[in-house]
């Protein structure tokens, strides 16, 4: 990690009587300091491509000099700079970590906890690439469907996927929240009513957010789909628990058949459904395998999860 602009030039300033004279202006080393030992730690895959200097065993790549290039551009009314004044830049930058490690700078509480913020950044973005990576190389190919399986489903289903449900919702974002709303159903307020009470003020010639018209198949939301079909027209429905803290109610207004859906019309999307919902099944259960083969620990104040 290089330090700012600013935080440099008083560095340089302070290090300058730690720093002996060189020889030659374009060879500084700090004593002290051993390869490697930089901001840029050496790649474990291999030495570093594109190198445009070193110092003191560390490479300056053209990718630090794009990045920074690529930093002072959206900083307000800074212009560019020639490639080469910003490679010396980050040359004296570098030097000036190496020192301010060498003097044990970097236990400084708040370049700590800043470095900590970037670390927990960083971490994030491994484990959600090489989650999403795992995901498509190991599972997605344990989640083929053939044309065969998904005929099979539409001979089994074709009565469900030929229908299209006319819903209203009601949606809340907190347990207690739809609690409440099932109360008031049950003391026998319009459905209507329960929907609108958390939306005010709505144009009297916009159509209802409750209101979700009528829906294909495959836009009935998986948390509902055990549930919907099931639901005589007018019924309405529990509370149904779905994904990121949300939770409904439902209301079938009405139900149509929709004869025009074939096997054939329907199969790209149905093959893609199906999938989908076979690598979440391959999903969970790698998933399940993986954690009962794992030593997690937790810390004694913390709170177990649900089996």
């Amino acid at each position: 990690m290089t330090i700012s602009t600013i935080r440099t030039l008083s560095l340089l300033i302070v290090f300058s009587v730690f720093l002996p004279a060189q020889a030659s202006a374009g060879s500084v080393s700090t004593p002290g300091a051993t390869k490697g030992s930089g901001a840029q730690a050496s790649s474990s895959s291999g030495p570093a491509k594109n190198v445009l200097a070193t110092v003191n065993g560390t490479p300056i790549t053209d990718l630090d000099v794009k990045y920074k290039l690529n930093r002072e551009r959206h900083s307000a009314g800074s212009a560019p700079r020639p490639t080469e004044e910003v490679l010396e830049t980050i040359i004296r930058e570098e030097i000036c970590y190496q020192k301010a490690v060498a003097l044990g700078l970097d236990a400084d509480l708040t370049y700590v906890e800043r470095l900590r913020q970037f670390e927990v950044q960083l971490n994030f973005f491994k484990r959600k690439e090489l989650t999403e990576l795992f995901i498509r190389r190991q599972i997605e190919g344990q989640a083929s469907i053939t044309d065969a399986e998904a005929a099979k489903y539409f001979a089994a289903n074709a009565s469900r996927l030929r229908t299209e449900l006319h819903i209203w919702q009601i949606l809340r974002r907190d347990e207690a929240a739809i609690q409440q709303a099932l109360k008031d159903l049950a003391e026998g307020k319009p459905f209507e009513a329960v929907a609108a009470q958390q939306l005010p003020q709505l144009p009297e010639s916009a159509r209802k957010p409750w209101d979700l018209g009528y829906l294909k198949w495959n836009q009935i939301p998986d948390a509902w789909r055990e549930v919907v079909y099931d639901l005589k027209t007018g019924a309405v429905s529990g509370v149904i628990r779905g994904p990121k803290g949300r939770f409904w109610i439902l209301k079938l207004v009405d139900r149509r058949e929709d004869p025009a859906v074939t096997f054939e019309n329907i199969r790209p999307v149905l093959v893609e459904k199906l999938k989908a919902a076979r690598i979440e099944e391959v999903r969970e259960r790698v998933e399940r395998d993986l954690r009962k083969g794992a030593r997690v620990v937790y810390t004694a104040d913390q709170p177990r999860p649900a089996e």
